[in-house]
């Protein structure tokens, strides 16, 4: 699956939601994260808020749990369509 999703260009997002939903992981799971980062596919964060108060939910913990499987940069979008790479801290 990561090889797939770096060969077609793909881009994962590390969702906030199951923490904060009281699950023990992040969305993708930190196995597959690792997979993800090995095969240097590129992230971006979501945190799926349905309330204004959700949005961004932990999401320096989750830069941080990117960055222990091995992350050291991730995207942003722009309105253009481009995506601006950033670097984890």
């Amino acid at each position: 699956m990561a090889e797939c999703a770096h060969d077609t260009g793909r881009r994962i997002e590390v969702s906030t939601a199951a923490p904060r939903k009281g699950l023990d992981d992040y969305y993708p799971t930190t196995g597959l994260l690792h997979c993800f980062a090995h095969a240097e596919v590129p992230i971006t964060f979501g945190s799926d808020a349905h309330r204004a108060c959700d949005i961004c939910w932990n999401i320096r913990e989750a830069q941080a749990h990117a960055y222990d499987c091995g992350y050291r940069t991730f995207g942003i979008p722009h309105l253009t369509g481009e995506w601006e790479s950033t670097p984890l801290a």
